[in-house]
């Protein structure tokens, strides 16, 4: 069974990727996790966080080739607090080094704690290099070192027909312009 951790890519480049899940109350993982007070579980905020490097690296190939993205290593992982039904998750990811076919990752996921009515705060000295979506209140939920490998599908076929399904993926339904605002 697949999981989508992701509903957003927001911004990408060459260093870094971020991007968002909207924890809902229907996600199937939650139903046997705390079942009276559901949370969402440590090993699905990395697996989110895991995607979205995986999603950064194929895009730095332009879909040329398709990757498969393994979590092969993690370390210093620190966790945070629970993450609930209603709550916006908020993924970045930081690009470190290249190892042969493993890619190393900065890996950091938080809650936007603000409502929508709440002014955007100005970001402290201990914020990252990298902006998150918004300066808007946050609470870390978890960080650690992602060490993801790259290895391709052994068919050309397969790898074609993947390569095309991962591409149309992307640009119709993780890719929304940061500009655009929701419907």
């Amino acid at each position: 069974m697949q999981f989508f951790l992701i509903d957003r890519i927001t911004a990408m480049n060459a260093e870094f990727a971020l991007g968002c899940k909207s924890v809902s109350q229907t996600e199937e993982y939650l139903h046997e996790h705390f079942r009276t007070t559901p949370v969402l579980p440590g090993v699905m905020e990395i697996e989110g966080l895991t995607q979205l490097a995986g999603w950064w690296l194929r895009c730095q190939h332009h879909f040329e080739d398709s990757q498969i993205a393994t979590l092969r290593k993690l370390q210093n992982v620190k966790y945070g607090r629970f993450v609930h039904p209603g709550e916006k998750v908020l993924y970045r990811v930081t690009f470190r080094k290249q190892e042969g076919p493993f890619y190393v990752f900065d890996a950091v996921a938080e809650i936007d704690c603000s409502d929508v009515t709440s002014p955007p705060q100005a970001p402290s000295n201990d914020s990252p290099s990298v902006p998150m979506e918004s300066a808007r209140p946050r609470e870390k939920i978890v960080s650690a070192k992602l060490t993801i490998e790259s290895q391709m599908p052994n068919d050309p076929e397969v790898a074609t027909a993947m390569r095309q399904r991962l591409q149309n993926f992307y640009e119709h339904c993780l890719w929304r312009d940061p500009t655009e605002s929701d419907k």
